[in-house]
């Protein structure tokens, strides 16, 4: 029985994490015009959160190996409820940025605790209850938009961030109660290549948005030198990464042709699950000139997508494998995304006129249901190659979706600012992912075909 709680709790955390996000792509909008910011300074508040996400999912994980889940995901949850409180407070939009990135950390690390927490208590059935999570991420999905749309609507953009403060300090007593403590494996922490890694990504979005900041003269010197210090960055941080006795990522988790497939199809997942979802509530408001309720109401078909689907792929996850629910719905979600960048307002079908509201809601049901078939396979594809590195693999993958997201958020931040109106702009988003994850495609069939695939060690014995 206790270890169903515990499900229940990592499940709230994974849902507050995911509606954490949502809630705040809603009141974007309102948080341009609040602090009457360009659109490439107001984007970092969703680029910094995806940047702490990537770095703190290796890095947190990492933590959980040496010093116990338990421990690690009180962390966790001490870093998304203080960022919380301080994004809700910031007075300016420099400091929202920063504590965006410390809620991101905490964000970040829940996922790869969270996912270690339910393999550790379901050794006999893992597969299902890990692919289960997502859809609680789909849960969090429907209420976020949703309940963002409200507290704008009602109490302005800072009421996204302080519904979060009680509920991080009751998750917090709940992990308490609940989880065991741990031992883990105390070793020494590779912060220097935390470090190296979020001074690399930091240097590539720098240099995107100034490439995108018309307001003033680019200085392609200036881009050129970040993303030369970027480059030397990068360097250091392989180099490191070879010789440290416990590095932050593990080179054979990227050298191993599975796990770098997975990792690249993760990183085009992000540009597209992360990247471009987050400003599906702007393309709303701005190309179907909807409310901001509407905007997040509008989600809502999405997000019930993505969790009836993840369920059912969930269940029968083992029976069908891997490449089939990841072929199929990446080749759903790209037609979906051509769809969007081709619709226009006040479609006449068949002599019909079609409501905004619906046809963006079909539109979003379908591109959901597709999401929801590939996240239980991506998410377990490679996991049985590494069984006693759960929260090290998850880690990983996760940085490369988180990645995936964050860069995307900077490349789709330049597109938005620099194309001659938003429709053209979010045209050149959209029908430009859904070529990215055609593209994808071949990557697939080299992950592992079902969860038979024997671990990396016995194939080497």
């Amino acid at each position: 029985m206790k270890r169903y709680l515990i499900f229940g709790v990592i499940s709230i955390t994974m849902l507050t994490n995911t509606m954490s996000g949502t809630v705040v792509a809603v009141a974007f909008p309102n948080i341009v015009s609040s602090f009457n910011i360009s659109l490439i300074v107001a984007g970092w508040v969703l680029g910094a959160n995806q940047l702490a996400c990537t770095v703190g999912m290796p890095l947190i994980g990492k933590i959980g190996d040496a010093y116990g889940n338990k421990s690690t995901a009180l962390l966790c949850i001490c870093l998304f409820t203080l960022g919380s409180l301080f994004c809700a407070l910031a007075p300016n939009i420099e400091t929202l940025i920063v504590f965006r990135f410390i809620q991101g950390l905490g964000v970040g690390g829940l996922l790869p605790i969270g996912t270690s927490i339910i393999a550790d208590q379901f050794h006999d059935n893992r597969q299902k209850y890990i692919g289960l999570l997502p859809s609680f991420n789909a849960l969090g999905s429907i209420l976020g938009p949703n309940l963002g749309g409200w507290l704008t609507t009602a109490y302005g953009w800072r009421a996204t961030f302080w519904v979060f403060v009680p509920i991080g300090l009751l998750t917090l007593i709940a992990i308490l109660v609940l989880v065991t403590k741990t031992s883990g494996k105390p070793s020494k922490l590779d912060f220097v290549g935390a470090g190296l890694l979020t001074g690399i990504l930091s240097a590539v979005m720098i240099a995107i948005s100034l490439m995108g900041n018309t307001q003033q003269n680019i200085s392609w010197i200036q881009v050129g030198l970040i993303l030369a210090v970027g480059i030397a960055l990068l360097v250091m941080f392989i180099r490191r990464q070879a010789k440290v006795k416990n590095p932050i990522i593990d080179l054979e988790i990227l050298k191993e042709r599975r796990f770098l497939a997975s990792n690249m199809y993760n990183f085009i997942l992000g540009v597209g699950l992360l990247g471009v979802s987050s400003f599906i509530p702007l393309y709303a408001v701005s190309i179907f000139g909807m409310s901001t309720f509407d905007s997040g109401f509008v989600m809502t078909p999405r997000s019930i997508g993505i969790m009836a689907a993840s369920i059912v792929i969930s269940i029968y996850l083992v029976r069908w494998g891997y490449r089939r629910p990841m072929i199929i719905g990446t080749v759903v979600t790209a037609a979906s995304f051509i769809i969007m960048s081709i619709v226009n307002p006040h479609t006449v079908l068949w002599g019909w006129q079609i409501s905004d509201f619906l046809l963006l809601s079909i539109i979003l049901l379908v591109n959901g249901i597709a999401w929801g078939v590939i996240t239980p396979a991506a998410n377990n594809a490679c996991i049985e190659l590494m069984p006693d590195k759960v929260g090290t693999v998850v880690g990983v993958r996760g940085m490369f979706r988180m990645l995936g997201g964050a860069i995307g958020i900077s490349v789709i931040t330049l597109a938005l600012n620099n194309s001659h109106s938003l429709q053209q702009g979010f045209f050149i988003v959209l029908f430009g992912t859904a070529i990215i994850l055609a593209l994808s495609l071949p990557l697939i069939f080299i992950m592992p075909k079902d969860a038979g695939e024997l671990p990396i060690d016995k194939v080497q014995d």
